[in-house]
This record gives C-alpha cells, structure tokens and sequence, in this order.
C-alpha cells in the first residue's frame, strides 16, 4: 500500500514472491537464462525518482559488469540490490 511515507514492503511477501517468480522462471526457462544484449540505458540515481524536474542525461550499463559485481564477496548490500535490479529487468524481458 502507498502512503505519503512511501511505498511500505513486508520483506517475508518479497522473498516469497522473488521465490514464485524464480521458480516459475526456472519451469519455463531451465536451469539459467541467457540474456542476448549487455548494453542498457540507465538514469542515474538521485535523477531517476525526481520526475518533476527536467529529465536528467542518461548512462550505459552493462549487465555483465552488474552480475560480475554480484560475484564479488566486497561489495554493499545496497549497491548489490541495484546490479540485482539490471539484471532482473533484463530477464523480465525475455518474454
């Protein structure tokens, strides 16, 4: 539910419906995915939420930099959910 506090996420209901999504991925596609591109377009945070200022430049990412950075054992939770995100976007649109 969407309050002016923002948008409040129970952690138990996304890890259930991240294991839903992974499952019914995993019955549909095999044991991985193949992703065909590596370049994507990207707006770079704090722009990216900031929709009532003027569209801000955008960048290019990589999705084989984001999923090598999730390899590595030194990185921050933070920056992890958000290579985390580019790649899932990116098998989101393997339909």
């Amino acid at each position: 539910m969407h309050t002016s506090n923002g948008l409040r996420i129970d952690l138990s209901e996304l890890r259930e419906t991240v294991t839903r999504l992974l499952d019914d991925l995993e019955s549909t596609h095999g044991e991985a995915v193949i992703l065909p591109e590596d370049s994507f377009y990207t707006v770079p945070f704090p722009g990216l939420y900031d929709v009532l200022s003027a569209a801000p430049e955008l960048t290019i990412g990589q999705l084989t930099e984001s999923w090598a950075n999730l390899q590595r054992d030194d990185a921050s939770v933070d920056w992890e959910l958000v290579w985390l995100g580019d790649v899932l976007k990116a098998i989101g649109h393997l339909a």
